[in-house]
This record gives structure tokens, sequence and C-alpha cells, in this order.
């Protein structure tokens, strides 16, 4: 049985019988793929599938924004447009600080340093 599987020849090592069925199926399945692919109905069916399934996504992406504006949560594209309107309101505020850091004066103590010491008079 096990040589009518693998061919003519016997095998006696384990390791070349499994190379020898591998190269086998890879022999079917590229022949098989070869003349699936070559048909001209496989390209107009994959492209109608690849059509219907970007419908369908769409769709689900409505119904899924629908979903959520009914129960009052956040769709993507709303945590999308809040992550930016974020970043853009952190920009500023840094812009901000750095025009603070760069005008405000130094700022010098009147009150001599606290250390264990006694001011010097």
């Amino acid at each position: 049985m096990r040589e009518a599987i693998i061919g003519e020849k016997r095998e006696d090592n384990a390791g070349d019988a499994m190379r020898s069925l591998l190269t086998q199926w890879e022999q079917i399945t590229n022949e098989l793929g070869s003349q699936l692919t070559g048909n001209e109905h496989f390209g107009e069916s994959m492209n109608r599938f690849h059509s219907m399934q970007m419908q369908v996504r769409q769709q689900m992406q409505e119904t899924m924004g629908k979903t959520l504006q009914t129960y009052n949560l956040p769709s993507r594209e709303d945590v999308i447009q809040l992550g930016e309107r974020i970043a853009a309101i952190e920009d500023t505020l840094a812009r901000i600080e750095r025009r603070l850091d760069d005008t405000a004066p130094e700022k010098k103590s009147d009150r001599p340093a606290r250390t264990r010491k006694p001011p010097k008079d």
C-alpha cells in the first residue's frame, strides 16, 4: 500500500517517503492551481467575490455605525477624530508652555536658601 501511494519505488527512509509525498502533492496542487487560474471564469468569479466582499464590509460598517449611534457610543472614526483633536490640543499646550518658559523672568527668592546652618550676616 505504501508503495502505491509513493509510487513505483519503495522508500526505506521515512524522511525520504515524506519528501516524496510532499513533492507529489506540490506538483498536483500546482497543476490544479494552474488549471483553475487559467480558466477565464475564475477571474470573473474572483472579481465578483471581491465586489461582494466590499459591499458586505460597507454594509456592516454602516450597520455598526447606526447601532453605535443608537446606543450613543462613539464609532471608530469618532475615536480617531478625538485622538487627532487631543493631539492638536497637546501640541498647542506645549507651544504655550515653551513661550511662557521663554518669556518668564528668572525667579529669585527674596529669602535665603533653607539650610540647617544659620545665615551669615
